[in-house]
């Protein structure tokens, strides 16, 4: 035998969904990106700025080489434990479990300013 459906079939038709109220941004958005490839780092920025189109975004990279720093423009060179961690884990990634990586860029980034300023 057949049960009766769960809901009215009348009901099983697509609706429109509401409108969001629209948010306020910040006319500019501090951004902190972090990792040490810089390709795979440019990533996120390119897709929020393909998104969010009504702030400027003002990206800072930690963790980046400094040759890459020299390109990008726009790196905080201040953290070189950031940068010896990340290539600590790229080398050995067994060794850096999710728990050590959060716990240690905890460490980091209570003790550096720069990182407090992003949003």
């Amino acid at each position: 035998p057949l049960r009766p459906p769960a809901v009215p079939l009348e009901s099983l038709h697509w609706q429109q969904p509401k409108r969001l109220e629209p948010r306020q941004l910040p006319a500019t958005v501090r951004v902190a990106v972090l990792g040490s490839h810089a390709t795979l780092s440019m990533e996120p920025v390119h897709m929020l700025r393909q998104f969010v189109q009504d702030a400027q975004l003002q990206v800072v990279f930690f963790g980046l080489e400094s040759r890459w720093c020299q390109i990008l423009g726009a790196c905080n060179d201040g953290n070189a434990a950031m940068s010896k961690l990340f290539k600590d884990a790229e080398k050995d990634p067994y060794a850096y479990s999710w728990a050590t990586m959060s716990s240690t860029l905890a460490q980091l980034y209570e003790a550096d300013p720069d990182l407090h300023n992003a949003e």
